[in-house]
């Protein structure tokens, strides 16, 4: 960061150009992950609710 304002940059542009990069390179590979798990697991819950909602659904229109 200082090497960011020796080199005349504006704390904006240093978050932008600078540590916004950096940050997103360690934070990408475990969102994904989370996304994964996340994909997973709703559609693992939908397959095992299914039949449940179903059931209800039919119930309250008879």
């Amino acid at each position: 960061m200082s090497v960011a304002r020796s080199l005349g940059l504006k704390p904006g542009l240093t978050m932008r150009l600078v540590i916004f990069p950096q940050a997103l390179r360690v934070i990408i590979p475990p969102l994904t992950s989370q996304y994964l798990n996340l994909t997973k697991n709703t559609s693992l819950a939908i397959a095992i609710g299914y039949p449940d909602i179903y059931f209800v659904a039919s119930t309250t229109f008879n």
